[in-house]
Parts: C-alpha cells; sequence; structure tokens
C-alpha cells in the first residue's frame, strides 16, 4: 500500500493481524495517531510508516518478540519517547525514525545491535549522552543523529566500527576533542561536526568541522583520503600551511577553508581551482596561490615590436571581455616597454593544446569518441559565445590544434587570441587571412 494517495488513519482493526509480518504504507496522505491495536502485531519484521502526517506516540511493543529487522518511521510528527522495546531489540537492522519530535534519553533508549547497519534519528528532541554500547555494533555504516540536542563527548569506542561509512552529528552539544580512532577509520568517507562545542587540536581525518574552535595545522595525512569529496573545515582557528598531500585528494569537489588563520598557497587540483573566493577568504595569509601559464612576447627589433605590441594588446582586450568556461581564463598581464617584453598570464590547463593529446599515444587513448565529441561541443559554443554573445564581437581567426587546450578532463579551453579581430558593430568589418 505503499507510494500511493492513502488518505485517512490506520484502522483499529489492524491490531486483529496477529500473525502479520510486514506493514508498508510509507509515503501517502495518512493522518492520526497509531491504534493501540498494533501493540498486537508481535510478530512484524518490518514496519514502514515514513514520509505521511502521523502523530502521537510510537507503538511500544512493536519488538516485544525481539524478530523486527526494519523500523522506518521518518518525515512524521511522532512525539514521545523510543519505544522500549527497542532496547533489546537485537534482531533490529535498519532503524530510521528522522525528522519526528521524538523525546528520550540517547543514553538509556539504545543497547547493542549486532546486526544494525543503518540508524538515523536526526531532527528530533532527543538528549544525553551517546553510550558507548555504540562501539559494539559492529555492523554500522551509517549513524546519524544531527539536529538534537546530545551532549558529552564523542565516545572513543566508535572508532571500532570498521564498516562505518558516514557519521552525521552535525547541531548538537557535544563538547571535548575529537576520537582520534574515529577518524582513522578508512572506510569513512562522510564526517560531519559542524556546530558543536568541541575543542582540542585538529589530527586527523575530517569532513565537516565548520563552526568549532579547532586549532592547530591541517594534518598531512587528511590528504591520503583519497575518497573524500566534500571538506569543510571553515570558521574554526586552524594556521600553518595547506598540506602538500592535498594534490592527491582528486576526488574533492567541494571545499571550504574559509575563516581560519591559513597562509601560503593552494593545492594544484580542481577543488581549490574552482573555489569561489568565499570559500576561501578571511585567512592569514593570501592562500591564492595557484600553477598559471604565461606567455611572453619578447622583440628583438622595432617592426617585430609593433606586430608583438598589437597583438598583446589585441588579446588582452579580447580576454578581458570573454567569460566562458570554455575559453582559457585571462588572470592578468605586465609589460616592460623598454626592454620590449610582454607577459600575459592565464589558468594553466593540465593536458596541453590538441595537437599534445593527439601526438601522445596513452592520452590519445584516453581521449575516447564521447571525450571528442563534448571536446568539439565545447570548441564550438566557445566560437558561438565569441561570435554572438561578446559585444562587439569577436573573431578568433587562428582556430588550430595549437590553440584549443585540453584540461584534466578532456574540456575544451579555446586560447591565443593575439591575431584575434574585435568587430566595430556600426561599420562593416573585413579582414585578411591571420
Amino acid at each position: 500500500m505503499s507510494v500511493n494517495k492513502l488518505s485517512g488513519s490506520i484502522p483499529a482493526s489492524v491490531g486483529n493481524l496477529i500473525n502479520l509480518t510486514v506493514l508498508s504504507v510509507f509515503q501517502n496522505e495518512i493522518t492520526g495517531s497509531l491504534p493501540i491495536g498494533m501493540n498486537n502485531l508481535t510478530q512484524l519484521k518490518g514496519l514502514y510508516l515514513s514520509e505521511n502526517k502521523l502523530f502521537g506516540y510510537l507503538t511500544q511493543n512493536v519488538c516485544q518478540n525481539g524478530i523486527l529487522e526494519e523500523f522506518i518511521t521518518y518525515n512524521n510528527h511522532f512525539t514521545g519517547n523510543i519505544p522500549t522495546s527497542l532496547r533489546n531489540c537485537t534482531s533490529l537492522r535498519k532503524l530510521w525514525l528522522m525528522n519526528n519530535e521524538l523525546v528520550d534519553n540517547v543514553t538509556e533508549a539504545f543497547h547493542v545491535y549486532p546486526h544494525l547497519y543503518k540508524v538515523g534519528l536526526d531532527s528530533n528532541m532527543l538528549y544525553g549522552e551517546l553510550s558507548k554500547d555504540w562501539g559494539s555494533c559492529h555492523n554500522l555504516t551509517l549513524f546519524t543523529f544531527s539536529d538534537n540536542n546530545i551532549t558529552g563527548r564523542i565516545p572513543p569506542v566508535m572508532g571500532k566500527l570498521k564498516s562505518l561509512v558516514k557519521v552525521r552529528l552535525d547541531s548538537n552539544n557535544l563538547v571535548g576533542e575529537i576520537p582520534t580512532e574515529l577518524l582513522k577509520l578508512s572506510s569513512l568517507i562522510e564526517l560531519d561536526l559542524s556546530n558543536n562545542h568541541l575543542s582540542g587540536e585538529l589530527s586527523s581525518i575530517l569532513l565537516n568541522l565548520s563552526y568549532n574552535n579547532l586549532s592547530g595545522e591541517i594534518p598531512s595525512n587528511l590528504g591520503k583520503v583519497i575518497k573524500l569529496e566534500t571538506l569543510d573545515l571553515s570558521h574554526n582557528k586552524l594556521f600553518g600551511t595547506i598540506p602538500s598531500s592535498f594534490d592527491q585528494m582528486l576526488n574533492l569537489t567541494s571545499v571550504n577553508i574559509s575563516d581560519n588563520e591559513l597562509n601560503g598557497s593552494l593545492p594544484n587540483i580542481k577543488a581549490f581551482k574552482d573555489a569561489p573566493i568565499d570559500a576561501l577568504k578571511n585567512n592569514k595569509g593570501a592562500v591564492t596561490g595557484q600553477i598559471v601559464a604565461v606567455k611572453k612576447l619578447h622583440s628583438s627589433d622595432e617592426d617585430s615590436e609593433l606586430l608583438d605590441l598589437k597583438s598583446f594588446e589585441t588579446e588582452v582586450h579580447a580576454l578581458t571581455e570573454i567569460r566562458h568556461r570554455n575559453i582559457v581564463k585571462h588572470f592578468g598581464f605586465c609589460s616592460n616597454i623598454e626592454r620590449r617584453i610582454s607577459f600575459l598570464v592565464y589558468e594553466f590547463v593540465e593536458r596541453g593544446s590538441l595537437k599534445n593529446v593527439l601526438c601522445d599515444g596513452e592520452q590519445a587513448v584516453g581521449f575516447d569518441w564521447i571525450k571528442r565529441v563534448r571536446f568539439i561541443k565545447g570548441t564550438a559554443t566557445a566560437i558561438a559565445y565569441t561570435h554572438h554573445d561578446c559585444i562587439p564581437a569577436i573573431v578568433h581567426r587562428d582556430i588550430s590544434r595549437n590553440n584549443i587546450l585540453l584540461d584534466s578532463e578532456y574540456e575544451a579551453r579555446v586560447s591565443d587570441f593575439g591575431t584575434a579581430r574585435i568587430l566595430k558593430p556600426d561599420s562593416s568589418n573585413w579582414t585578411s587571412l591571420a
């Protein structure tokens, strides 16, 4: 009966189904409280009530016979305590009670569950301290209690949970240091402890530790967590430089190190290159260094000087007006007229020109047809952008395999606008071969 548009309340007659093993009515529009007769359903192995409009107390005898395996009631309005029969429900495998209004002491409500692999009680009104019994639930992969009123310290014994993948304890009132045992778990790919009152030095693997009072340097072994995808260390008191080991975190897609006391250069990986300024701001040092490409124009005589100067001015003018993901980013320029030297500073594009990729056997193999089609589309949209979306329009005039670069994902970057022509919209335009 799940995923329908059932409305009304659960009938009292459901209590007569004493041999029922599974009751599933999730994703409906059911309202009201659970009938008292549901306490008679002692043979249940699965109870699924999530995503309805139910309220009142949960069935207290839901695991009276100790055979319940899955209890899913998230996204309702249940109040009161966690069913007392759950404390010794050793058959339990999955417990999701998130987004309700449950009030209970987590220290006393739970015990040891040898088969439990997922537990989620986020966004309730739970209080008390996390019990060391959780360290004996060896099959746990997901452990989330965020947005409650849990106090005390994180039990170090949780570091024994070798299968733990995701931990969310954010938005509670936890204190003390982060157990190093927990941070050494090689299976852990998401850890959110933000918005607590944690203290001590940051000593190892972390994910989201924003808005705490953590101090010390960022540990180099954090860079060994190659599966880490999101890292938020913002609003702490971290100092020093970012470890060079971060260059190995190629799976990292989002990073925020703002509002610390960090200094030095940024790691040469995509997450830091693409990070917005708000994710890096308010640190002690610049924390903006990165690898760039520099184009040097050096004139040996007056004739070539005039040509190079014109090329330089054209490229600066063109790139100043362009903002497109498939056109190389222009960071700045400098020029010394007396020494006849000018420099243009661009983003560094990892794989170099299309010519380099096609002539490199290993890279050419990686440049498969799907990537090639995406590359062609990227180049075409970049050219269309300069012709139709730039005011005035810009004509590149030298599109070739030497002037289209490829990044680490084989995405196109059109470069070298030295021979480009900026068209005047109020007059006829003509051009010779570049």
